[in-house]
C-alpha cells in the first residue's frame, strides 16, 4: 500500500488504496411521477459527479419506492447520460414485482459503472411499466423512505 501524504488540499487522492472511497453524491426524487407506457421514462432522480481519475469506478445504489397497481411488476435502469446501462432483453437492471397487490414496495438496485472520464457525469432512474398490462407505474419521493440515488467515486 502506498503511503498517503498530507498536502494543503488534504490527503492526495493518488496516494490512496484501490476501493478507497473517493468522494459520495446524493440525489433525491423531488415528486410523484407516473408512467403508463412500456418504455424506459425518467424518473427524476439523478445525481452528477465529477471523478477525479479515468480509472475511477462509480458505484451508484438507488433506493425508491414503488407503486404498480395491477400491473404485475415495475422495470428499473439506470442510465449515464443517455446511455442505459442496463443489460439482458429487457435492458433494466432491476424489476420490482407485486403482483396485484396494489400497495407501495421498497426497491433498490446497485451498479458498478466505469465511466472513463473526469468530466461531469449524471446518472439518472429510468422506469418503465409491465408490458403485459395493467395499471401505471409510479414512484414516489414521500413513501416507504422516499426515493434516492448515491454515486460513490471508487478508486482503482
Amino acid at each position: 500500500m502506498a503511503l498517503s501524504k498530507i498536502t494543503n488540499d488534504g490527503v492526495a487522492t493518488s496516494g490512496l488504496p484501490a476501493g478507497s472511497v473517493l468522494q459520495i453524491v446524493e440525489g433525491t426524487h423531488s415528486a410523484q411521477v407516473s408512467t403508463a407506457l412500456t418504455t424506459f421514462q425518467d424518473a427524476s432522480l439523478s445525481a452528477s459527479i465529477t471523478p477525479s481519475s479515468t480509472s475511477s469506478k462509480i458505484l451508484i445504489t438507488v433506493a425508491c419506492s414503488v407503486y404498480h397497481g395491477s400491473a404485475k411488476f415495475t422495470e428499473l435502469t439506470i442510465y449515464r447520460g443517455a446511455t442505459n446501462l442496463g443489460t439482458g432483453t429487457e435492458s433494466s437492471i432491476g424489476s420490482v414485482y407485486g403482483g396485484a397487490s396494489d400497495i407501495w414496495h421498497n426497491a433498490s438496485i446497485m451498479y458498478l459503472d466505469s465511466p472513463s472520464t473526469t468530466s461531469s457525469t449524471t446518472y439518472t432512474l429510468y422506469y418503465k411499466k409491465d408490458p403485459t398490462g395493467g395499471s401505471n407505474a409510479n414512484l414516489h419521493s414521500g413513501r416507504l423512505g422516499g426515493s434516492k440515488i448515491y454515486l460513490m467515486e471508487i478508486a482503482q
